[in-house]
């Protein structure tokens, strides 16, 4: 009969729990991810989906090529300064596209959190109980193997215990810990305080001496967590780098591009003039159709000209106040009034070398994680030790009536109790100690030749951009000639076509004339536009370099709040000698110091 009832029940909460579930209707199918491994799709009713709220955000407008724009001439630091000023999620350019970095002025504030949080062990831990219990059992009811139990009894006890875990490993506390503090049997018993109030207090401590022992292992955990926030400030720092090196960069090739669109516009009455003299020369029979024709087409070019040299230099804002953190279109169209660099640098490959090592921000960051290894070894190499634990207690105890007699009697410390002791354990083989300690070696190994090959692409790095430097600063020493030689080319073959000296009147004389004009128009054009290019990508490397060393920001007289190459030089995180060496860099010297590169 009994099973037969559970029967019942067990297929009433079946059936319930079928009958109980919905109807699966179609339905899109999307991914379901746990806590654990990811779940196979299941049809979701769309029904059951509320719609995604629109945030309220404003939409920027989207650049409508708006002719009535005014100028807004914007200086090389105001547009840094801005770019600055809008970046809680950092941008960077990358080729012709601007992209979220991934790296955000959030970033240290979480970690520092935790950091924090991870201080937080070494706090001392407050811990209150109060559990009551009232037993009533049937008469004749045993206690273990035929032992008698008072079946009718009520008992409470409340603890309290103050704890408090120190830096060497130990730990000490003092509670309020009696085993029952309150008894009372509802039936009377002879012989014993009815009711009756124990209490005591406990003084407790315990200290490892070999495993676990050691400020400076037990403190490991904050220390690596102060050294993670560290890496994230100055991963943000290498972001911000790179931003102002893409403001930079934007910057100058938005100057190259206005600089090509005014090349053209000053070629383009030129060539409309070329235009009116042919059709003039043709209606007087001096020349033929064909040159006419001629002359139209190179206008038609030019004015292609102007239109990709407009749209590149449109596509190049767009760049520039996508890094700026501007809306695409406001009214306004940026004019770069800051004028580019012209002067040769005379650079110490020993000095940017010296300087890159203390400022860079990857370089830093890299030996922050070595130090993370290390702490992280020095936790491993404790871990190989034997567990060897001295604990020791001090009770002293109070039983009465009534609560206030007990308590007296606790803290006339008439009723003492001590402990004292010592516990060994170490595991046979120590295979676990040994392999964390192995893994724990190779990982600090490898961090260190990481910062080797770091230190080995950063003197390639400057070694190539100096390089480039010096190539592109010769390339704008022939540009210059270029751009003032075809000056004097254009003022010649203009006077030469717009007055043919005497004589020189016929249709050869007149088609080599219009030749050689056209040719030195789209000459100019175009030395004047490629000058333009190389003076942006010579400040471009020029930013390019410094953000290399690391003193791209210095070179603004920005400082971050809370930058971290403040407090490396105040504390410098020190590398052993045999990283260096072999490469020939003192990561102390001071004979080589230098501020910044531009002059």
């Amino acid at each position: 009969m009994r099973g037969l009832l559970l029967a019942t029940v067990f297929g009433f909460i079946i059936t319930g729990c079928q009958s109980a579930t919905p109807p699966v209707r179609a339905g899109l199918a999307r991914p379901v991810v746990g806590t654990g491994a990811i779940h196979a799709l299941r049809p979701i009713v769309p029904e059951d989906i509320p719609p995604a709220p629109i945030p309220a955000i404003p939409l920027p407008k989207v650049w409508t090529t708006p002719e009535a724009n005014k100028p807004w001439p914007l200086s090389l630091r105001e547009a840094v300064l801005i770019a600055l000023r809008n970046s809680d999620i950092i941008r960077t350019l990358q080729g012709d596209q601007v992209v979220a970095s991934g790296v955000s002025n959030y970033d240290p504030s979480v970690l520092d959190a935790s950091w924090r949080a991870t201080g937080a062990i070494f706090d001392p831990t407050l811990r209150i109980g109060y559990i009551a219990d009232k037993y009533n059992q049937p008469p004749s009811t045993f206690f273990g193997p035929g032992l008698a139990e008072n079946t009718r009894r009520d008992d409470a006890t409340l603890t309290a215990a103050l704890i408090k875990p120190w830096a060497t490993g130990g730990s000490t506390s003092i509670a309020y810990n009696p085993s029952t503090g309150y008894l009372f049997f509802p039936q009377g018993s002879s012989g014993l305080f009815n009711p009756n109030y124990s209490s005591n207090i406990e003084i407790s401590g315990r200290q490892p001496l070999l495993r676990g022992a050691g400020i400076d292992v037990n403190r490991a955990p904050i220390r690596i967590a102060q050294l993670q926030t560290g890496q994230s400030v100055w991963t943000v720092k290498q972001a911000t780098l790179s931003l102002v090196r893409s403001v930079e960069e934007a910057y100058w090739s938005l100057q190259a591009a206005h600089s090509a669109l005014q090349a053209v516009d000053d070629i383009l009455p030129f060539i409309d003039d070329v235009v009116h003299i042919q059709e003039e020369r043709f209606e007087e029979e001096r020349t033929i159709r064909a040159e006419v024709g001629k002359a139209r087409a190179q206008q038609a070019t030019f004015r292609q000209s102007r239109i990709n040299a407009r749209s590149e230099a449109v596509k190049q804002e767009l760049l520039l106040r996508n890094l700026l953190g501007l809306a695409p279109d406001d009214g306004l169209t940026i004019v770069p009034t800051s004028p580019p660099s012209r002067v040769p640098l005379q650079l110490d490959s020993v000095a940017l070398m010296q300087i890159a090592v203390n400022n860079r921000p990857d370089l830093m960051r890299q030996r922050l994680g070595i130090r993370i290894r290390e702490m992280e070894l020095l936790v491993a190499e404790n871990g190989l030790k034997p567990q060897f634990d001295l604990q020791a207690l001090y009770r002293t105890n109070g039983l009465s009536d009534n609560v206030g007699d007990s308590l007296s009697m606790t803290l006339q410390n008439q009723f003492t109790d001590w402990t004292a002791g010592a516990t060994f354990s170490i595991p046979l083989g120590r295979r676990a100690a040994r392999a964390t300690l192995q893994a724990a070696e190779l990982v600090l190994g490898r961090e260190r030749m990481v910062l080797r090959q770091q230190l080995h692409a950063t003197a390639h790095r400057l070694g190539d951009l100096l390089r480039q430097l010096e190539a592109i600063r010769n390339s704008y020493d022939q540009a210059e000639i270029r751009v003032r030689e075809t000056e004097e080319w254009l003022k010649g073959a203009r006077g030469r076509y717009e007055d043919p000296p005497p004589g020189a009147d016929g249709q050869d004389w007149l088609l080599l004339a219009l030749n050689d004009y056209l040719l030195a128009l789209r000459t100019r054009a175009d030395a004047n536009t490629e000058i333009a290019q190389i003076l942006a990508r010579y400040n471009t490397l020029l930013a390019t370099l410094e953000e290399a060393q690391g003193t791209l920001l210095a070179s603004y007289e920005i400082v971050l709040e809370g930058d971290p190459i403040l407090q490396a030089r105040s504390s410098p995180l020190n590398i052993r000698s045999d990283l260096v060496e072999p490469l020939n860099w003192d990561l102390d010297a001071e004979n080589h110091h230098q501020n910044s590169v531009r002059k």
